[in-house]
């Protein structure tokens, strides 16, 4: 019985061993599964950046019974590369696992120029850009390697034709030196400038003689010739910076003819002793009535290439005259020096009027008591106002309401333009005579201490007169008097502008109300 039972259990032992053994034969199939690359996106850097053409970049694989295992360390790298030279460059990473298989991807670098694109043209037009405008007009192309702009009328302006490369990153406290090669067909004066648009055209210090509303006037002849400027960054760093060359009415020695432009360059130097004379800002002519209380310093400020100077550095000496028409004219001269010595200086007229003013009646719905809709770019309706704003690539978004009396203006884009007139309030027929003295008067407020503009231009844009308010959520009432030296003009418009203004420009809820024009008795 006992050797019955040991011949049974071993019997057993033998089957379970043998199943032991099935269980563990696996069949497996070959690896055909290629490894993964991840992290390789194009790069754009700047020239004389850094660039480590690993950073960010892996290659995982299937193996050992499908987990996961990296092969990052085996990834070959080809492709040339210069980060100090500007260029589009491609790159290839190629990883191959232990069976063989292989994965393949490229990734694009490119190196952008540190400050100015496309500085010979090489690219044709890429990165420069062409304005025309106030009676400007002509064209820009790229022939044989060279910029050619045809100036065909000079416009009124000194900006009515515009030769420019834009989003520039300048750099606070930082000097640059640019410049560039230029010719003519027939000699003639242009101007160069750098400002910023995105902070009201703020204009940079260009060391030197011969400046101009901001500019530097250069001659251009028919000689192929090499010009260049210096300028300081006085503001905070900036990627909004513009190269404007001014093709327009600079001087008399502009005309029509045709330029050529070429091998532009721009680079950081080391900024030599402090010429540059501070900016008085702010010091406009002014009609004040006789009843209103002028504070001089009001609405001035000070701008310096290196120093930090306020309005309490600001010297005023100031005369007045009796006129014939029994106004009093006062004469303010502003002084201000820098710590180099530099003295800037600024003039303005203060006319002190004592009229009666009328009502013109010129303004329709003055008072926003009619409800009508401000239709866009539309007249229709008694209520004589319009509403206007940039509908093409970026446009405005605005929102106008008129309700229990008031007109609501909600912002929400201010456009593309980085200038107030991308959204606008307007009404057409006011009547200005030549040698009248009008007032314009108006309420407002905004939920955002931001400035609006009040504009009198003609129906081609031309302004005529301009009144910058800033508003605060308190409603005030805004005056401005001015006087007509023009012709008389029966279809005048009044515009309120809404776009970007000042240097931190603001989405907003603006409310209107009451507009009134005057003209002063005779």
């Amino acid at each position: 019985m006992k050797r019955r039972l040991m011949i049974f259990l071993s019997f057993i032992v033998v089957l379970l061993l043998t199943a032991c053994k099935q269980e563990k034969t696996v069949t497996t199939e070959p690896d055909t599964l290629k490894p993964v690359l991840s992290g390789i996106y194009s790069k754009t850097i700047t020239v004389g950046d850094e660039f480590d053409p690993m950073e960010g970049v892996t290659a995982t694989d299937v193996c050992d019974f499908y987990d996961f295992c990296s092969l990052t360390s085996q990834i070959e790298v080809t492709g040339d590369y210069d980060v100090n030279k500007a260029g589009n460059y491609t790159i290839t990473y190629t990883v191959t696992d232990k069976s063989g298989n292989k994965t393949s991807l490229g990734r694009t670098l490119v190196v952008k120029e540190k400050y100015l694109t496309n500085k010979d043209f090489s690219a044709g037009d890429t990165g420069w850009g062409y304005w025309n405008g106030e009676g400007g007009t002509g064209s820009f192309e790229v022939v044989d390697g060279m910029a050619k702009v045809t100036v065909e009328s000079i416009g009124n302006f000194h900006y009515s034709i515009q030769f420019e490369q834009v989003n520039l990153t300048l750099e606070k406290g930082k000097s640059y030196k640019i410049s560039f090669k230029a010719k003519a067909d027939d000699a003639r004066t242009i101007g160069i400038v750098v400002e910023d648009p995105a902070n009201g055209y703020h204009k940079y210090a260009i060391p030197g003689e011969g400046i101009k509303d901001g500019q530097k006037i250069i001659n251009v002849t028919t000689e192929m010739q090499e010009f260049s400027i210096d300028i300081e960054i006085d503001t905070n760093t900036i990627s909004t910076g513009k190269l404007g060359l001014m093709l327009g009415k600079v001087d008399d020695n502009s005309k029509p003819t045709t330029l050529y432009f070429d091998d532009f360059n721009m680079e950081e130097v080391i900024p030599g002793p402090d010429e540059v004379k501070p900016v008085i800002n702010g010091a406009n002519d002014l009609i004040i009535e006789a009843v209103d209380e002028f504070d001089p310093f009001a609405g001035i400020t000070v701008s310096d290439n290196r120093d930090d100077l306020t309005v309490k550095d600001v010297n005023i000496t100031m005369t007045s005259q009796v006129l014939e028409d029994n106004s009093i004219e006062y004469t303010i001269n502003y002084s201000v020096k820098d710590l180099s010595g530099n003295e800037g200086t600024a003039t303005r007229k203060i006319k002190v009027i004592d009229v009666e003013f009328t009502d013109t009646n010129d303004i329709l719905n003055a008072d926003f008591e009619t409800d009508e809709e401000v239709e866009h770019n539309s007249t229709e309706g008694k209520s004589g106002w319009l509403e206007w704003h940039q509908d093409w690539n970026g446009k405005a978004e605005v929102t106008f309401k008129i309700e229990n009396g008031e007109l609501t203006v909600a912002t929400t884009v201010l456009g593309d333009a980085n200038a107030a007139w991308t959204i606008q309030l307007q009404q057409e027929g006011i009547t200005l005579e030549k040698g009248r003295t009008y007032k314009l008067t108006f309420d407002a407020k905004s939920n955002v201490a931001r400035d609006i503009n009040a504009v009198i231009k003609t129906t081609s844009d031309s302004v005529y007169t301009n009144k910058t308010v800033s508003l605060t959520d308190t409603l005030t009432t805004y005056t401005h008097i001015f006087e007509v030296t023009g012709d008389t003009n029966t279809n005048m418009i009044l515009a309120v502008e809404f776009g970007k203004m000042g240097e931190t420009p603001a989405v907003a809820t603006i409310t209107l109300d009451n507009f009134k024009l005057y003209v002063a008795e005779e």
